[in-house]
């Protein structure tokens, strides 16, 4: 029953995310991991919120989230680094491991970064 209510805020919150209600896909994906605690997609879900939010740290933290709970999602890594880019931690972009920490990923979205 939880993971089907999770779900359903999951959709729900995805259809605000389509709208640009960012804050009520905020509030649905929090409401959702109150039931499904251990769900990278949820995390990585709500992080992008944040970034369209500018909740920069708060970004950085759900994406971060997500790969403590799989470390293989590519949307979590992608929104971890747009966050720490936005925050000019672009040594932490390199660190973070995979293809988002060679460079690129400042380039993206127009930010003005050197990695040497």
């Amino acid at each position: 029953a939880a993971e089907a209510e999770a779900e359903a805020l999951k959709a729900r919150g995805n259809a605000c995310f389509g709208s640009a209600r960012y804050e009520d896909a905020v509030a649905d994906y929090t409401e959702a991991l109150e039931s499904t605690p251990r769900s990278a997609t949820l995390y990585a879900n709500r992080a992008m919120a944040l970034l369209k939010l500018r909740a920069f740290t708060e970004a950085e933290e759900d994406a971060s989230a997500a790969l403590g709970i799989d470390p293989a999602h590519v949307k979590a890594r992608l929104r971890r680094a747009h966050a720490r880019v936005e925050m000019a931690k672009y040594d932490e972009v390199k660190a973070g491991g995979g293809p988002y920490s060679r460079a690129p990923a400042c380039w993206m979205w127009g930010a003005r970064c050197s990695f040497a």
